[in-house]
């Protein structure tokens, strides 16, 4: 996100606690004619009156601050139609083609002075087009093919592939907005066999070859290009990963409007949750991973970065050399993931400087859930492994949730035994984690652990706290190696899934120890 005039916690807030926002659709009514006629006479009267609007003088102060509210205010309806009327029209290209001749004059020479990266063989260089917009050129020196993404301004981009002395062999576009896509269809006209590559939901302007998620497009003989589905700035939105281990060297991850340097795009066409899976999807990536983002907006975004996590001393570091960066026009290209993710308060969704700075901070004790199991004797015990604290986290990283693990001396039914007790809180998407676990489906997991071996749709119908009928199922996941202490010992592990009525379910995996 790239704030614009006031900075507010808005949009930060939509993506760390999802909600679901938007408006009903308007009632549809019968309307006499002569209030369709008052309708056509003030539409005309507002087109002319938009017009003189945007012919006025450059200088005019309330005509930029209007521009700015309209364009930073995305939950307005004023908002929406330039947005169709952008993303959905030859009018958006036109005033596409308006920026570019704005962008050409204002800056001849580019909007930044950038350099090439060149890694074993593969040639990176940052093309500025418009105000703030980088496009790149991917060359594999060896066979003099080039691969092109985001070609908003087609010259620019030819000037580069004619400077180079290589041939256009595909381009790779993100989503469908101009400033991304303007450029494909005259960069084709110049190079008929060149293939244009992106989503099919995204209705990109000459697209040849639709890709789907995680397909691979190979480019000469040391370019691999791998798409990832990452839907929310728009519908189809896709990044590219250059695969580094073609070439040997670290991959490179084209973003596109999806991430940039300490920030990340709007969420025009899609819900908080949906971006977050996205960027989920950024943050299993290796940390090593060359970061190429769509825009220019380091500076902003990392001075909005510094009201979330003002003590964040990793974040001040690179905003210093960012600035000095910026003082000479110098593109800010490439960071890293593993940097991003140090700064980045878009991929920081765990940290608790971040909660606290939103509001979204909970007291430790406010919401734990407590959970009892009784064993019967040592040997029990034994078997399971058992910490004084277990972080939960997702598949990128995140923390989700926290369990606090002790055994105790204790009796159940007048007979001694050692009761442990699992103390957990934490919520996900605003859902509290946790669930109460009965000791007799844990000794069906056990038996079933015994075995080693689960049977086919095992389906069981238990009850859940509040007498409500749940459907618990066990899935096998298999024998593994798993470090314990410093020991590598063998385990095998159980999915159990528990459906409750009503509710959503929860899920979590179990993995045993041998005898």
């Amino acid at each position: 996100y790239r704030p614009n005039g006031a900075r507010h916690w808005l949009p930060i807030k939509r993506l760390l606690t999802p909600v679901l926002y938007g408006s009903p659709p308007p009632t549809v009514m019968a309307l006499p004619d002569w209030t369709l006629f008052l309708f056509g006479l003030a539409s005309v009267c507002g087109g002319f009156w938009i017009c003189r609007l945007f012919r006025a003088p450059r200088k005019s102060s309330w005509k930029r601050g209007l521009l700015r509210d309209l364009m930073a205010r995305t939950e307005k309806p004023l908002f929406w139609i330039a947005y169709s009327l952008y993303s959905r029209t030859k009018l958006g290209y036109m005033f596409h083609k308006r920026q570019m001749k704005k962008a050409r004059e204002k800056f001849p020479t580019g909007h930044s002075r950038t350099q090439p990266t060149t890694i074993n063989g593969v040639k990176i260089i940052p093309v500025p087009v418009l105000s703030d917009n980088y496009s790149y050129v991917v060359i594999d020196t060896a066979s003099r093919l080039a691969a092109v993404v985001d070609p908003a301004d087609p010259k620019s981009v030819q000037a580069c592939l004619e400077e180079e002395g290589v041939t256009l062999e595909a381009i790779f576009c993100t989503h469908k907005h101009w400033d991304h896509s303007g450029g494909n269809r005259a960069l084709r006209r110049y190079h008929s066999s060149c293939r244009v590559y992106g989503s099919a939901t995204d209705n990109i302007p000459g697209l040849t070859h639709p890709l789907t998620d995680k397909d691979t497009v190979d480019v000469g003989t040391r370019l691999r290009f791998r798409a990832f589905c990452t839907p929310g700035h728009t519908v189809g939105h896709m990044i590219y990963l250059l695969d580094g281990c073609v070439f040997g060297g670290h991959s490179s991850l084209f973003s596109g409007d999806l991430l940039f340097l300490s920030g990340c795009g709007r969420m025009f066409e899609g819900t908080a949750s949906t971006m977050l899976s996205s960027l989920d999807t950024v943050s299993s990536l290796n940390d090593d991973t060359l970061l190429w983002p769509g825009h220019e907006y380091a500076e902003d975004n990392l001075l909005f970065a510094a009201e979330a996590e003002p003590s964040n001393m990793v974040r001040e570091q690179k905003l210093q050399w960012v600035l000095k960066q910026r003082s000479q026009r110098l593109c800010t290209s490439p960071s890293t993931l593993g940097e991003e993710k140090q700064y980045n308060p878009f991929l920081r969704s765990h940290a608790q400087d971040l909660h606290r700075a939103l509001g979204l901070h909970q007291n430790q004790d406010e919401d734990w859930t407590s959970h009892q199991l009784f064993l019967s004797g040592p040997e029990d015990v034994d078997r399971c492994l058992l910490v004084n604290s277990l972080v939960t986290v997702s598949h990128s990283g995140r923390e989700v949730g926290e369990f606090r693990v002790s055994v105790q001396k204790s009796s159940y039914n007048e007979e001694p035994c050692y009761t442990v007790q699992a103390d957990s809180h934490g919520k996900i998407e605003d859902w509290p984690c946790g669930t109460s676990i009965a000791a007799s489906n844990l000794v069906m997991v056990h038996i079933l652990a015994q075995r080693k071996k689960v049977p086919e749709n095992m389906v069981f119908l238990s009850f859940d706290a509040d007498t409500q009928i749940a459907l618990s199922t066990y899935r096998e996941l298999g024998s593994k190696k798993q470090v314990v202490g410093k020991e590598l010992v063998d385990v095998f592990g159980i999915e159990r899934t528990i459906s409750p009525t009503g509710d959503h379910p929860a899920t979590w995996h179990c993995y045993f120890l041998p005898d």
